[in-house]
């Protein structure tokens, strides 16, 4: 029996390894799974696994999504200015949807250790390359 701590870390590494596979459908199951659980850095994960398949898939369903999501992350960084899990995740969703004034001015409550990759990452987005 194991405990939902390490039933997210689980599901977790079966996230990682079918995106590696570019398997959406058991994606889609384990990021289910984590977007369901007790633990919120667990819930971002598995939602924004979701989402990603969703761009992948092309759906028209995926910047509605990555909107409402971006709501939900604003929404806890209300609650717990300190998450910084939310924090990136949201950088991250702005930067999927090309809202990147939006992300360079969040990037600005990071610390420089964690903005510099993610303004490289916006600025390589801004030139056209993968997100």
């Amino acid at each position: 029996v194991y405990s939902p701590e390490k039933l997210d870390r689980i599901y977790r590494l079966y996230v990682a390894a079918y995106t590696l596979e570019k398997d959406n459908v058991h994606i889609k199951m384990y990021a289910s799974k984590l977007a369901n659980s007790s633990y919120e850095h667990s819930k971002y994960i598995g939602k924004y696994a979701l989402i990603k398949v969703l761009r992948e898939e092309n759906s028209a369903q995926a910047e509605d999504e990555c909107r409402l999501f971006i709501k939900q992350l604003r929404n806890a960084m209300i609650k717990d200015p300190s998450d910084v899990f939310a924090l990136n995740f949201r950088i991250q969703c702005h930067i999927d949807i090309s809202e990147y004034d939006e992300a360079e001015k969040l990037c600005r409550l990071l610390s420089d250790e964690l903005r510099t990759p993610l303004l490289e990452q916006i600025a390589a987005a801004k030139a056209g390359g993968d997100t």
